[in-house]
């Protein structure tokens, strides 16, 4: 599972994909998933309310420590995800969030498209 280490870094997926194109993704049943799950490893202290509150049982609570020695989630069931977020509504550190894939995809190419606008400004909004 690949976690992030630095608050200022983009979390990664807690599925632990390399991928940049969630279309591209695929799961062992080979669908893809409906969502994905952020987790922020330095910020979870464990509560495990994201696992009591996820309604597709996606989290369990894994055996990696984090560095304040915190057990933390692990999406087990990824597959499963629909990115409704409940884990992120109820986690109250911020530490987690679910977010839809199709929102991923919007998310993603409206940034590259504001990126591409401000090389073509001179780097000016």
């Amino acid at each position: 599972m690949k976690q992030t280490t630095s608050a200022s870094r983009e979390p990664s997926p807690a599925d632990g994909s390399e991928s940049d194109d969630p279309q591209t993704e695929t799961t062992e049943k080979g669908s893809r998933p409906k969502g994905l799950v952020f987790i922020r490893a330095e910020r979870c202290k464990g509560c495990s309310f994201c696992v009591t509150f996820c309604p597709k049982n996606v989290l369990e609570m894994g055996t990696a420590i984090n560095e304040k020695g915190y057990h933390l989630p692990a999406p087990v069931r990824a597959e499963d995800c629909t990115g409704c977020n409940n884990c992120g509504v109820f986690c109250p550190d911020f530490a987690i969030f679910g977010i839809r894939e199709a929102d991923l995809v919007k998310v993603r190419a409206g940034s590259r498209r504001s990126a591409k606008s401000s090389c073509d400004n001179g780097g000016k909004p």
